[in-house]
């Protein structure tokens, strides 16, 4: 059948008005945008062949580099667009999966995911599930992040206290919740990484501590709200507990090794959220 539309097709096409055979373009003709794109890449690759050769005037290796900064604007231009699309992508899909906060999907479409992960794994930081960055540790997914944000039910001015930096993808997410997140991570290494990420895109409600999560950070306590983004193992960590604002949230994971439950614990009632899967708090007594 589909031979036979094509030959009424082809048919229909060489009849009444229709151009002669010879008068088609020709099979495999360049279109005309990319004949302009081939030629222009090789006038640049000759550009730069002569300059590197040490041939061509000054104005020539001007126009070599003005040429190779264009392309990597130009490069650049469509990472971001292509990063844009997968956050609001990865937005439709929380939105699908139940998520119905809308300032925490409004925030994640903002956040660039992607600054947070190694660069080799930049063309994945949007997929469903955590993925590595160093010392043992990942990055939750998008699902766990935006489902833990959610459940702090944030107001525009509290303090929150974050426990496992991270990426500091998550601390980013809440500091455009929130007034202030005082975030505590146990690797130095990730702390570093994540201080510099965080004060590079500007995210400068954010302070990174390094060290014992499970203590919190009694000189800034009361907190309106703790995330604790690890296993704690068995139980909530009391320090947590009491550093806790009167009416306020904690959040945390607890259970055995990297799998049980996740907590909220609000005015000394604990409700269980299901069952999650985390990388487990590391602490000073481990």
């Amino acid at each position: 059948m589909r031979g036979e539309e094509h030959e009424r097709n082809d048919s229909a096409g060489r009849s009444g008005n229709s151009p002669p055979p010879d008068a088609l373009d020709p099979p495999g003709q360049i279109p005309t945008d990319d004949v302009a794109e081939a030629t222009a890449d090789r006038s640049m690759a000759a550009a730069e062949e002569a300059v590197a050769l040490g041939h061509g005037s000054p104005q020539a290796r001007a126009d070599v580099a003005d040429m190779a900064g264009q392309r990597r604007h130009e490069d650049r231009r469509q990472v971001w667009i292509s990063h844009h699309e997968a956050r609001r992508a990865m937005v439709e899909e929380l939105r699908r999966q139940g998520v119905r906060d809308e300032r925490v999907l409004s925030v994640m479409g903002d956040v660039p995911r992607e600054r947070f992960v190694p660069s080799e794994l930049a063309e994945q930081a949007h997929d469903p599930e955590p993925l590595p960055i160093g010392a043992g540790q990942t990055i939750s997914a998008p699902d766990v992040v935006a489902m833990m944000a959610a459940t702090l039910e944030l107001g525009d001015d509290d303090r929150v206290l974050e426990v496992g930096t991270g990426s500091g993808y998550a601390a980013a997410v809440l500091s455009r919740l929130a007034g202030e997140v005082i975030s505590v991570e146990y690797h130095d290494e990730l702390a570093r990484s994540a201080r510099s990420t965080l004060a590079e895109l500007g995210y400068d409600n954010v302070e990174v501590r390094v060290g014992d999560g499970s203590q919190g950070a009694a000189d800034r306590a009361p907190f309106d709200a703790i995330s604790v983004t690890a296993m704690a193992q068995d139980d909530l960590p009391q320090a947590l507990v009491d550093q806790l604002a009167p009416g306020g949230v904690l959040v945390c994971p607890t259970g055995h090794g990297r799998s049980g439950q996740l907590l909220r614990l609000r005015d000394g009632r604990r409700e269980s959220l299901g069952p999650v899967g985390f990388v487990p708090l590391v602490t000073d007594a481990r």
